[in-house]
């Protein structure tokens, strides 16, 4: 039998997290599939773009032409080559042409969606933040066969006569499955007697909410520093350096790499997720947590859309923004007993692969790909 040719449009191939997390990890692993990528935008562009001018009005604005016709064209060839290699499945992972759709790009589409199988993917609010236009948000939903969400937020905002198309799918992460639980609990708690280490791993969009909350947990170092006598330390993964100088809590900043993340997560005490409301934080699809749990770390977060659904309170704490000084409260209990963490721990890995598994969301996509 001949593989199933498939083909994904996504932002950048290995180095954006959504199309990496969403696609890509489980794709890569089926033997069934001829596969092609194609990526909005260069890898190694997207890396620039987003470690050194995204952050920067002046440097945004100069870039943006620049950006977007290198879009407009490396999607146009991407679009016009899928016409010579004709997929059986078809897959938008957010959208072709991101804030500025061309009529040539989605006549191009709805051509090939005539030919194919199409299936869109998408996990954050991406009409909220205007990154989808109204043209190809409606040619996406009338001319998918499946539409894949996180979540019902998400859900709600396909029109009422499409709703039979959407299907749930939380993002999760696989990369840490093979990871030693024994070694790495042992060495957690040999770090535990003196410190307790958080996690916190983003992409620069998210800076802005763990800033807002920075000086709740400088407050609480001071307080575990006082109370059980550690040291309480955040390990920041993200593209970009944070603006705070706290007195008592320790913060060490990490350019994100996929590796570097992973090893941060492992050697830490607990995942942490601040969040503020507003539209676009309701769509998100709590994959840090997710994360974290995949790695057995108890977690606290910002009790905002999502997050409520992933955490209870039997290996984490939902933190209202209303009462910031419980975040206080929550981190000076996970630091007092090692017993009680190491409950958290284990009831979080548990709850990861019951609800969250890797091994679930590979076999509803192969089981997808293998009905159309």
């Amino acid at each position: 039998m001949s593989k199933k040719k498939v083909s994904i449009f996504l932002r950048a191939k290995d180095v954006c997290p959504s199309g990496y997390y969403r696609l890509l990890q489980y794709f890569y692993k089926m033997q069934d599939v001829d596969l092609t990528i194609h990526s909005v935008m260069p890898p190694s562009v997207y890396l620039w773009y987003h470690s050194h001018v995204s952050a920067n009005r002046l440097r945004k604005l100069a870039a943006s032409g620049f950006i977007y016709l290198l879009m407009f064209f490396s999607t146009l060839c991407a679009l016009l080559s899928e016409f010579f290699r004709h997929p059986d499945v078809l897959i938008v992972q957010r959208e072709v042409l991101p804030r500025l759709s061309s009529p040539l790009h989605l006549w191009l589409l709805r051509r090939l969606a005539r030919r194919s199988q199409l299936i869109w993917d998408f996990d954050d609010d991406i009409f909220q933040s205007g990154e989808l236009t109204q043209k190809e948000a409606k040619q996406l939903i009338e001319e998918s066969k499946h539409i894949i969400v996180t979540s019902e937020y998400l859900r709600s905002h396909i029109p009422e006569p499409h709703l039979s198309k959407v299907m749930l799918l939380p993002t999760t992460d696989g990369d840490m499955q093979d990871i030693p639980m024994e070694q790495m609990m042992a060495d957690r708690k040999h770090t535990f007697e003196t410190e307790l280490r958080m996690v916190w791993v983003a992409t620069r969009n998210n800076i802005e909410y763990l800033v807002h909350f920075l000086p709740t947990l400088d407050e609480a170092a001071k307080r575990i520093k006082e109370q059980n006598g550690k040291q309480l330390t955040l390990e920041v993964v993200t593209s970009l350096p944070i603006p705070f100088e706290p007195k008592y809590l320790q913060m060490n900043f990490h350019q994100w790499t996929h590796e570097l993340a992973i090893q941060k997560m492992v050697s830490s005490h607990i995942g942490i997720m601040p969040l503020l409301e507003n539209p676009y934080t309701l769509g998100k699809g709590g994959f840090k947590l997710i994360q974290y749990m995949s790695v057995a770390l108890p977690v606290i977060a910002s009790e905002v859309g999502y997050n409520s659904y992933v955490v209870d309170s039997s290996f984490g704490y939902l933190v209202p923004n209303e009462q910031p000084e419980l975040w206080v409260e929550y981190l000076l209990k996970i630091s007092s007993s090692w017993s009680d963490y190491l409950s958290m721990s284990t009831t979080s890995k548990r709850i990861y692969d019951e609800k969250f598994s890797y091994q679930t969301n590979y076999l509803s996509w192969l089981q997808l790909v293998q009905d159309l």
